[in-house]
């Protein structure tokens, strides 16, 4: 029989019970309770929440990370095979042996040091969280913009040519313009667009309270 151990039970009377009632009774671990074991101070709260473990740990089979498991393709035929975290469970003897024997001080001081590294990196994450946050959110936008120039592009080419007002050293393609041709309409259009477009339109208000008509190139090619 198996069963997942929840952090709660690593040091039960059923967990002992468990093991005792069958040889072929074994544990499953995951990355979660080995988390919550190693946040307890002191080695013998240490020693403590591995002490049944380590007395069975040939019966004690250890999970994939659950951010590597949630990324694995399905596979019926591997499953659940493919979540055992091989290497893991085949040292989960000696990692019991290291960190409850006499080296334990050294290997616990080693597992801290770890535990600093990841903190101090997560501070910084969560500092820099607002410039990620921004980085993310201009990609998507200029995902958007690029996918409504493309769009214009496929639907729109003779209007598009219509506007662009420039020139290219390479030949046009009047089914199916750029996107820098595209781009360039619109910027030769906005002008246009500011001064005789419908009354009021909300986003046409909140452009021209914000810019500067007389910076515009096609403004000043007219003047």
């Amino acid at each position: 029989m198996h069963k997942v151990l929840d952090f709660g039970a690593h040091n039960s009377e059923q967990l002992k019970e468990f093991f005792a009632a069958s040889p072929t009774n074994t544990v499953l671990v995951t990355d979660m309770m080995g988390i919550e074991s190693l946040k307890r101070d002191g080695l013998e709260n240490h020693r403590r929440s591995f002490e049944i473990l380590a007395r069975y740990a040939d019966r004690v089979i250890v999970l994939l990370p659950s951010g590597i498991a949630a990324r694995l393709p399905p596979d019926q035929h591997r499953f659940p095979d493919n979540l055992i975290d091989r290497n893991a469970t085949s040292g989960f003897p000696t990692f019991c042996a290291a960190t409850l024997g006499n080296n334990a001080p050294h290997v616990l001081a080693k597992i801290a040091e770890n535990q600093a590294k990841a903190r101090h990196f997560a501070d910084g994450v969560a500092a820099n969280i607002g410039v990620f946050r921004e980085a993310i959110t201009g990609t998507q936008i200029g995902l958007v913009a690029q996918g409504i120039l493309q769009g214009l592009a496929a639907l729109q080419p003779r209007l598009v040519w219509t506007h662009f007002a420039s020139w290219l050293r390479t030949q046009r393609s009047p089914e199916c313009p750029s996107e820098f041709v595209v781009a360039t309409a619109l910027r030769h259009s906005l002008p246009d667009f500011l001064t005789a477009a419908p009354s009021d339109p909300n986003w046409r208000k909140f452009l021209c309270d914000r810019l500067d008509v007389a910076q515009f190139e096609g403004k000043r090619l007219a003047a």
